[in-house]
């Protein structure tokens, strides 16, 4: 084939013409063709010409290593592409700030990335998520101080004047209340950002511990049913409700949970293992 040979140029045309038909293939025969399609688009710095393979290929192998490997470094070059483009076109806006508090706050500089963020905010001082982002980063250093906690409230607080459905920020407070002991107010921040998003596991399970903490488990029990719905691989809210179920007279139901944890609980350690013996060159253990 043209592409193994090393001809892109003139491989790729071929490969997108003949495309639409290639499903119909054998599937390591259509899995080679799009392969070989995304190396030749990336090799010819073509990334947009890759987004006519990928996701159908991604669709067909979903759990194929190579094919997810390449879909990272497409993506990478199509962001690279557009941050350029954006650097040359708008170098003063907000938006250039933005994406530079972004790269910052990837890499770990978070001082410097909350810099560029309220940078941002000087030139568009209403724009939603960037408070949010900022007190994120407050929070993001070891050990922060009473007063990077406090600056860290004022954040999101912010936040919520310009954004009032913002549930990140509305759950993050309900955290800090909590971590403080300060049960009713953490009940009030996870209740409302329950209400905005119903399908946030993590605020669903923060109400029911805080109401669990606070002694109001019946009350508790709606929202940890809801967590363990939504999020049933995780062991806290299986203990939690099992807490709460226990409190309230549903001895069986405790007891369901607390096995329901206990599977969880084995799960995870089982896939830990599974990555440790991976890492370290091991078989699976069968």
């Amino acid at each position: 084939m043209l592409a193994a040979r090393g001809r892109c140029a003139q491989a790729l045309p071929a490969l997108r013409a003949g495309w639409p038909a290639a499903a119909r293939l054998p599937r390591s025969v259509y899995r080679r063709a799009g392969l070989d399609a995304l190396r030749c688009a990336m090799l010819l710095n073509q990334p947009r010409q890759a987004l006519h393979f990928l996701p159908p290929l991604q669709a067909a192998f979903p759990r194929d290593a190579e094919v997810s490997f390449l879909a990272v470094h497409i993506y990478s070059q199509l962001a690279s592409a557009a941050s350029a483009r954006l650097l040359r076109v708008a170098p003063g806006s907000y938006q250039v700030h933005e994406l530079h508090a972004e790269a910052l706050e990837s890499m770990g500089q978070w001082t410097q990335a909350a810099a560029e963020y309220r940078r941002v905010l000087k030139l568009h001082p209403g724009l939603p998520g960037i408070h949010y982002r900022i007190g994120r980063l407050l929070l993001s250093v070891p050990h922060p101080s009473p007063a990077s906690l406090a600056a860290a409230r004022q954040e999101f607080h912010a936040e919520l004047k310009i954004d009032p459905s913002n549930a990140g920020a509305l759950y993050i407070l309900g955290v800090m209340h909590f971590q403080a002991r300060q049960f009713l107010p953490a009940i009030a921040d996870f209740r409302r950002a329950c209400h905005i998003n119903p399908a946030f596991a993590d605020a669903q399970l923060g109400l029911g511990r805080a109401l669990v903490a606070a002694h109001q488990y019946s009350a508790a029990r709606a929202p940890l049913r809801q967590a363990v719905r939504l999020d049933g691989a995780n062991p806290t809210p299986h203990y939690y409700l099992a807490l709460a179920d226990l409190h309230t007279g549903h001895a069986a139901a405790a007891r369901r949970q607390m096995q329901l944890q206990s599977q969880a609980l084995a799960r995870i350690h089982a896939a830990q293992d599974r990555v440790r013996r991976a890492l370290q060159g091991l078989p699976p253990e069968k």
